[in-house]
Parts: structure tokens; sequence; C-alpha cells
């Protein structure tokens, strides 16, 4: 099941659990972002419930119109294998995906239309724990772990929505420690403000 909650700031309390979704089955991963009257949960599904197979992984979405909740949709449907999902609400309510789409890390806008390519070649397992933010200028942000000169460090690429392109790849960490395991946020400055795990290497 597919459940949300809603925090009340005035009275610091959470609402009942309702159900979104009574029944999402041979799901792998889910992910949710809201601003606004906007939310989307989006997740990937095996659709044989077979993890050996992994060409019949499809996304899926279920999203918030500020009055209630749609119907799941399935979003792809191809031979490609998809994995784990990023979503992001912009302030407009246009809802953004990122996800692994064969060895391509791909970019949605509302779930229609063509998807552009964040980047190419990202198959690799630093991509399974990538993490997506939308700044309120509409500058997306994808992280993710990968190997350099150093060892295991934090990669980012930016789109821009003005030239609606992509950036390249800049280093965020240059140590030996292993980064892993991201969290972003942009404060009300436009800083970017990162949590992750700093994992000391021992040889």
């Amino acid at each position: 099941q597919l459940l949300v909650a809603r925090w009340d700031t005035a009275t610091s309390t959470w609402s009942a659990p309702t159900v979104v979704n009574p029944s999402v089955t041979n799901n792998q991963s889910v992910a949710f972002a809201a601003r606004g009257n906007k939310a989307a949960f989006v997740w990937i599904q095996d659709l044989d419930g077979d993890p050996d197979t992994s060409n019949d992984t499809e996304l899926y979405s279920q999203v918030w119109n500020g009055t209630s909740w749609g119907s799941a949709a399935r979003i792809t449907n191809d031979l490609l294998g998809d994995r784990p999902p990023q979503v992001a609400v912009s302030p407009s309510g246009d809802i953004y995906t990122v996800w692994v789409s064969g060895t391509d890390l791909v970019m949605q806008t509302n779930f229609t239309g063509p998807r552009s390519v964040v980047r190419a070649d990202s198959g690799d397992a630093g991509f399974s724990d990538f993490t997506l933010t939308l700044a309120d200028n509409g500058r997306v942000l994808v992280l993710w772990q990968a190997m350099s000169a150093t060892g295991p460090d934090a990669f980012y690429r930016v789109f821009d929505p003005a030239s609606n392109t992509w950036g390249l790849d800049d280093q965020l960490s240059r140590d030996s420690s292993m980064e892993k395991s991201f969290s972003a946020v942009w404060d009300s400055d436009s800083n970017l403000v990162i949590a992750y795990n700093n994992v000391e290497m021992v040889p």
C-alpha cells in the first residue's frame, strides 16, 4: 500500500494516514515530492516479480491535484530496465522525474513528452543512490557517487531551464573517504545544502 499523512504546522500534529493506493505489488522503490497543491508518488514496478529479469521494470506515477489522488499511471513501456527514480515539484506545479532508463540517466516533465538525457552511460552502482533537487529559479541538480583519482567522490550536474541544457559533470568532493546517501535542498538564499554519509576507507 501507498499511504500519506499531512503535517499541520498550526497544531504540530500529523493527520491520520490515508491510503493513496491499496495495492502496489512488486515495487522496487518509491519516491515522493510535494509543493503547494501538487504532490506525486513515483515508483518502479517489476512486472513479473522476478528480480533476476531486469528488462521488465517500468515507471509508474500517482498525482495529487489539490483535491484528490488520481489513478496509478504507467509512464514507461519499453524493453529498457528502469531503475529507482527521484521526483521534484516546481513552484509552478511542474513535476520533474529523473531515473535510470537502460544505461542513461533521463528526465521527463509532467510524465509526458520526450525525455532529455541528463547523463549518458550512467548504469553503474553510484547511480542507484543519486538524488535530485529543484531550486526556485528552475535549476535542477542531480548528485551521485563516482570513482575519481582520490576514491569514491560526489559529482553533480545542473540543468539550466533558460537554455534547456544540462551542464557537464562537476566534482564536489576530493578525498579518500566515500561519500554516499545524499540528501540535498536549497535554502532561502538559494544556497545548496547537502547532507550525506562520509565513510572513512580503511585499508
